[in-house]
């Protein structure tokens, strides 16, 4: 048979009690572990609580030695959640395989290893967790865990239609929620952030800058520092071309006129003549350009301190919000939106209260449905795992699936689930982990996971005490249970009876044998005939006689059929 995700193939145990090494390979399927108390098959149980997290005590090391190991291989599917989370650590092998390993010192130096790598008890128990399912320990029994119990009966159900429809109505109510909640507690904020605001507008909008006028101002500020130099310098230019007497241009005049009345003797005279009237020419427009500038500039200290203190206003703002003028005005708009954006604050609330609202009725409305399912669910649930308790032995177990409004409504919807059961007529049910008795409450969790085992996330079951109590038919229907709960989900039991070991698909001895002046636990793969003899013994005690052969026989041929 194939599983949906992960099978236990082998544990190796070094060191630990009894045990000083032995490898125990296992197969999908229903696996027993047989064998006289005291044999060491609670030792494995352990072994296996130790691979799931469970606290190391030095005192379990084997006497002469200064650490124990545990070692068990899981074969991963391709696509497993574990698989995926291994990836995600950058452990996961090629062919699937996911080896845990264990190490336990008497000095408490313990230490975990996934895959090879050293790894935390937290990582292990996170990663292995989810994996194996041991039903006589509390701790390991994901049906005590009453979070596991909604998530079950979702799966039994195929309610994960519902349940989207409800994560995304729940998603979108809480992200409006939020929201709002982010609007009225930023009040005091935006009150202090919108007069800030205001008055940085106030201060750009004082000065009022127009994009490129430190350019110009810079300019002229230049020239009104320096006019009267300039003044002086255009007059005397003009004075010295063409004012008074003594001009360069009525010098020049006289030149070319002289020039030219030779010009008729000798034309290099008239060239030149040409070039002084050309030069008289440019000297006396740079005379008039003189007198013109001595019209447009004038000494004005107010106009000056006017542009100054411009430009040191502008200066002001570029260093607030520049570093360049068009900076400012950008700045200058962005605050003027934020602006418009908070004064329509009171606008934005009430219109996300409104919606927050409707979500969350529409949040309401898919929760109410994802509940009448769960309830439709659990009937079907509480019914038919009542039937499988009755037919291991408790008919007057009552079993419940108790769906409860929740306080609020929560990420997987408004109810709290949780299983409840009544192991004897007239008392009133309680939570599963209230259950003492061992035994009991192994053939409860059997009967759980017969009826659960599609919707349980668990891929290996491990039984133990299954059988305390119980014998003949009854002991027989648990073993019919396991295995039927085995095609599903990997099983292994650990038995004293007969006829819950006939059913298995794979039988596994545990006897104890002297070597080298010591004792030790041994595991034995027993093959048909074997099974047979260990069958027999488990009918007939110490003395194995013919019957007991032949009554283990035809168990191993009744349950075969």
């Amino acid at each position: 048979m194939v599983y949906d995700a992960a099978v236990l193939t082998s544990i190796r145990i070094r060191n630990l009690a009894l045990i000083d090494d032995i490898e125990i390979p296992l197969d999908d399927g229903l696996t027993v572990l047989t064998g006289e108390t005291g044999a060491g098959k609670s030792i494995i149980v352990g072994a296996l609580n130790l691979v799931l997290g469970d606290r190391a005590s030095a005192d379990a090391i084997r006497s002469g030695v200064d650490e124990a190991e545990v070692e068990a291989l899981f074969e991963l599917t391709t696509g497993a959640e574990t698989q995926q989370r291994l990836a995600e650590m950058d452990l996961a092998e090629d062919d699937g395989a996911f080896v845990v390993r264990r190490v336990i010192t008497r000095v408490g130096k313990n230490r975990v290893y996934l895959n090879g790598r050293l790894s935390t008890l937290g990582e292990l128990k996170r990663m292995v967790g989810p994996l194996v399912d041991i039903s006589s320990q509390h701790a390991h029994t994901s049906l005590l865990k009453v979070p596991e119990h909604r998530a079950i009966l979702d799966r039994f159900g195929d309610l994960s239609t519902l349940l989207s429809a409800y994560g995304q109505a729940y998603g979108e109510w809480r992200s409006s929620a939020a929201e709002l909640k982010a609007l009225i507690e930023a009040e005091h904020d935006r009150v202090e952030r919108a007069g800030f605001l205001r008055f940085q507008l106030e201060e750009i909008d004082t000065v009022e800058p127009v994009d490129g006028e430190e350019d110009d101002l810079v300019a002229e500020r230049e020239l009104l520092a320096h006019a009267a130099d300039l003044r002086e310098a255009a007059q005397s230019a003009n004075d010295s071309l063409a004012g008074g007497r003594a001009a360069l241009v009525d010098t020049l005049s006289d030149v070319e006129r002289t020039l030219r009345m030779v010009s008729d003797s000798d034309p290099t005279m008239g060239a030149l003549a040409d070039r002084v009237e050309s030069a008289r020419i440019e000297l006396d427009d740079v005379a008039m350009e003189a007198r013109a500038y001595l019209s447009r500039v004038e000494v004005d200290p107010q106009r000056l301190e006017v542009v100054t203190e411009r430009l040191d206003a502008l200066r002001k703002l570029m260093r607030s919000y520049g570093p360049e003028l068009s900076d400012v005005l950008a700045r200058r708009q962005r605050i003027a939106e934020e602006l418009e954006t908070l004064d329509f604050y009171e606008d934005r609330v009430a219109a996300r209260q409104t919606q927050t609202v409707d979500l969350r009725q529409s949040a309401e409305r898919a929760a109410r449905a994802l509940s009448d399912a769960r309830k439709t669910t659990a009937r079907k649930a509480t019914k038919a795992v009542e039937a499988q308790l009755a037919d291991l032995g408790m008919a007057g177990s009552r079993f419940e699936v108790a769906v409860e409004p929740a306080d609020e409504l929560t990420p997987v919807g408004g109810d709290r689930v949780e299983f409840l059961l009544s192991s004897n007529v007239g008392e009133k049910t309680l939570p599963l982990a209230r259950i003492a008795s061992g035994g009991e409450l192994s053939r409860i969790m059997l009967a759980l996971k017969h009826v659960l085992a599609a919707a349980d996330t668990v891929d290996c079951y491990v039984f133990d005490e299954v059988d305390t109590g119980v014998s003949g038919a009854i002991a027989d229907r648990i073993g019919v249970k396991l295995h039927e709960t085995a095609s599903q989900r990997q099983a292994l039991c650990i038995t004293h009876l007969a006829q819950v070991a006939c059913h298995a698909d794979q039988q596994l001895r545990v006897h104890k044998q002297v070597e080298a002046g010591r004792t030790v636990t041994r595991v034995t793969r027993l093959q048909s005939g074997e099974r047979t003899e260990e069958i027999a013994r488990l009918l007939a005690g110490a003395e194995v006689t013919t019957q007991a052969r032949a009554h283990a026989a035809e168990l191993l041929a009744k349950a075969r059929a």
